[in-house]
């Protein structure tokens, strides 16, 4: 049963003053859950504590850098004895059952992104759930991990006095964005795609679209269906699904 969830943020004290009433802090006063927060400026780069930095490709807006985001997550002690999610629209829709699941686990790291959101490689460095709460933009992910982690807290025993209350309980669209990339250029092996940084426009958009058509389709291909698609992009999806399931012969 869940004991523990730590906040990696850059505002620690926003989420942690959110949880100082009512349900949670009588939980957290009784030891039925432990709240802990990682204050991700703790581990900028340089004079200034930088976390992000700008996306390789071109794109407005800025990244959070993956080096910065693992060492906060290896400064947890026995990090990997933790489920780490993070709040990202890529993710599986978040649900109750999904809830139910995930207050189960020994503990909970949980990454609340900010700008533009997390570096790709963060995702081949840690085993990552992505968690998405719908299909819509918040600024950050504070609200998002707020309404995870509190769903997941009232499954907890005894968190609502009566157990009942939890069995009681009720219960716009297009291609995902292709992954993204910024500073370092390597980092453990992992290298940033040579042609985000060719500065050939074209080739650029074309791998982007492909990208995030690949990520659609395999991440959430419900959404596929909702959008009107071009030649190029049948064609793209056609190759996708030979490239992982080989040809589909006709009955």
């Amino acid at each position: 049963m869940l004991n523990s969830i730590i906040f990696v943020t850059l505002f620690p004290e926003q989420v942690k003053a959110y949880f100082e009433k009512g349900i949670i802090q009588r939980a957290c006063e009784s030891k039925k859950i432990t709240l802990d927060y990682i204050n991700l400026r703790d581990f900028g780069i340089g004079n200034y504590n930088s976390v992000d930095d700008i996306p390789f490709g071109g794109r407005q807006g800025m990244l959070l850098r993956a080096d910065v985001l693992e060492t906060a997550i290896k400064s947890i002690p026995n990090y990997s004895e933790y489920d780490i999610l993070s709040m990202c629209p890529k993710g599986a829709q978040f649900t109750q059952d999904m809830s139910k699941n995930l207050a189960q686990k020994k503990g909970l790291i949980i990454l609340l992104g900010y700008y533009e959101g997390f570096d790709e490689r963060i995702y081949d460095l840690f085993e990552i759930n992505r968690i998405s709460i719908g299909d819509f933009i918040l600024n950050s992910g504070e609200l998002a991990g707020l309404v995870v982690s509190e769903t997941i807290i009232r499954q907890l025993p005894g968190v609502l006095g009566n157990p009942d209350c939890v069995e009681n309980d009720s219960i716009s669209s297009g291609f995902l964005e292709h992954p993204q990339y910024t500073q370092p250029v390597e980092l453990h092996n992992l290298k940033v795609p040579d042609i985000l940084r060719s500065g050939h426009h074209k080739n650029v958009a074309d791998f982007k679209q492909n990208k995030a058509i690949e990520c659609t389709l395999f991440k959430r291909p419900n959404l596929i269906i909702k959008n009107i698609l071009t030649r190029n992009d049948k064609a793209e999806i056609t190759n996708l699904i030979r490239d992982r399931y080989g040809e589909v012969q006709n009955e």
